[in-house]
């Protein structure tokens, strides 16, 4: 197979990478690890040699490189890290919503479900066909409950937040079938 490199860095393993893995970066300058998730931020794909924890691993981070498949993965499909670094087809950050009882302005609300700070995407208080948008008056605290200025006693809220963002390695330019399948894929960090 044909690779067609851009931009390749080496980093020091920070753990060992297996070749043709999508990677991250590591806890310190120079350092590179196997992305192990969408949430991941990955940053290239590792060369087609196996590196040892410490070991040097080289990383491309721009062009068109060969990556191992943890599934079927389409052709046009963008990519993202699944378990071990093995490419996955990328879905879209999910959102999530709860219905939760009001309560005075400045009060703590909690919200079932995995609520991160800077995450809401609405609040809605709703009341019939004269349900009133609320959002700008409310915010999620860092330890995962809803704070507003308003004051809602007595009513439901409809509180709805943003996932984790899918981080995206790139776009497959061909196709997987199964677990192990080495596929192209054009290097794009961060090509939500």
């Amino acid at each position: 197979m044909t690779m067609e490199y851009l931009l390749t860095r080496t980093f020091s393993a920070e753990a060992a990478v297996a070749k043709r893995r999508i990677v991250r970066l590591g806890s310190a300058d120079g350092k590179a690890r196997p992305a192990d998730g969408p949430t991941d931020t990955a940053v290239g794909v590792s060369a087609e040699l196996d590196a040892d924890k410490d070991a040097r691993v080289d990383v491309h981070l721009a062009g068109i490189a060969a990556v191992e498949a943890g599934g079927a993965v389409a052709r046009g499909a963008r990519v993202t890290a699944g378990a071990g670094g093995k490419a996955a087809a990328a879905g879209r950050a999910a959102l999530g919503a709860a219905v939760v009882d009001g309560a005075a302005a400045n009060t703590d609300i909690a919200v079932a479900g995995p609520v991160k700070a800077g995450a809401l995407a609405a609040v809605v208080e709703l009341a019939g066909a004269a349900s009133v948008d609320r959002t700008s008056a409310f915010e999620i605290r860092a330890d995962g409950k809803l704070r507003g200025t308003a004051a809602t006693d007595g009513k439901k809220l409809l509180v709805v937040w943003r996932g984790p963002p899918v981080s995206v390695v790139g776009v497959a330019l061909t196709a997987a079938a199964a677990e192990g399948d080495s596929i192209r894929v054009l290097i794009q960090p961060g090509a939500g």
